[in-house]
């Protein structure tokens, strides 16, 4: 068994993970475990299905004793009620670069919200000590931006999947790589030739990862891309009111499809709790990487400021 580090925890694995830390032999968060079959679920309530590919589809169901996911093109993954213990057969030819991105990714965010937390499907960087978040759908440049201002001089946290916790509100270090679009990478000057996973360039080695595994978040930002913008500005950002930003929140849960109506309860309690601990907005960004610059500056500055109270109403920010 091999022991790493991710998502503010310790991950205890059959299987290798070389994206990610390795550390001593510790007490592990989570386990996970191949085996060869999985006990029968003997009433198992299915809580939501989604297509991830051509072909290519998600079920997600909850039993008595344990939560059951299962991928047309990796396997079945059962998972503990309380997220510890992960097991998992495999698919036949299963492509090992997808089942751990499965493990990653939609597997460790339902043993994540098994175990109490809220995760979004968001990138983070770390401005002055503080973490970022940037929500949103796929495509919507959340990768992007956390590289932009990794570049400026912040500090990256993680892709794809946040972690986070209300009380007191904090953001876990997740995987140190990203994935970009193959124009993205090129704008970055990643070399054409790096690793890739379907249509994403994989980005790993990267300066300035946040050693710490926690921080304290101060702001999450759900991500508007724009075809232009208002006065040629780049960026602009305006404050959600406690209710729009908790149901922004819940839209951008990590498998907030599969977790589905079941669980629908649990996940907008704590996405209310965070709206209210922490300012959550709207990010309006032009779609154009030649300023990139200018909004990881812009981003950057904001987050100099003096950080703002998780109750203070602030319609209209664009400076």
């Amino acid at each position: 068994m091999m022991f790493y580090e991710v998502f503010g925890g310790v991950l205890q694995s059959e299987i290798e993970f070389p994206e990610l830390s390795a550390v001593d032999d510790r007490r592990p968060d989570w386990t996970l475990t191949r085996g060869s079959s999985l006990a029968a679920l003997p009433v198992g309530v299915l809580l939501g299905e989604e297509e991830l590919a051509a072909g290519v589809t998600a079920r997600f169901l909850r039993g008595p004793d344990r939560f059951r996911f299962s991928f047309g093109d990796t396997g079945t993954f059962d998972i503990s009620t309380d997220g510890s213990r992960i097991e998992w057969v495999a698919a036949p030819d299963a492509d090992p670069d997808v089942v751990r991105s499965d493990v990653l990714g939609r597997v460790l965010a339902v043993a994540l919200h098994a175990a109490g937390d809220l995760c979004l499907h968001g990138s983070a960087a770390a401005v002055h000590g503080r973490g970022v978040v940037f929500a949103g759908p796929k495509g919507y440049g959340k990768s992007t931006l956390a590289m932009a201002l990794t570049r400026a001089g912040a500090r990256f946290v993680g892709d794809d999947t946040a972690r986070l916790t209300t009380n007191p509100p904090r953001v876990a270090v997740g995987v140190p790589a990203l994935r970009l679009r193959a124009d993205t990478a090129l704008h970055f000057g990643i070399a054409p030739d790096a690793p890739s996973v379907g249509d994403k360039v994989v980005v790993r080695d990267l300066d300035g990862v946040e050693a710490r595994p926690w921080l304290p978040l101060d702001t999450v930002y759900v991500v508007a891309p724009r075809s232009s913008m208002p006065n040629g500005t780049p960026v602009a950002r305006r404050r959600l009111s406690e209710l729009e930003a908790t149901l922004a929140l819940v839209q951008h849960g990590k498998s907030a499809a599969l977790l589905g109506k079941d669980e629908a309860g649990t996940v907008l309690a704590r996405a209310s709790a965070l709206a209210r601990s922490v300012p959550v907005f709207v990010l309006d960004v032009a779609r154009d990487l030649t300023l990139l610059d200018e909004v990881a500056s812009r981003l950057i500055h904001w987050h100099s400021a003096t950080p703002i109270s998780g109750r203070q109403v602030v319609l209209n920010v664009t400076s």
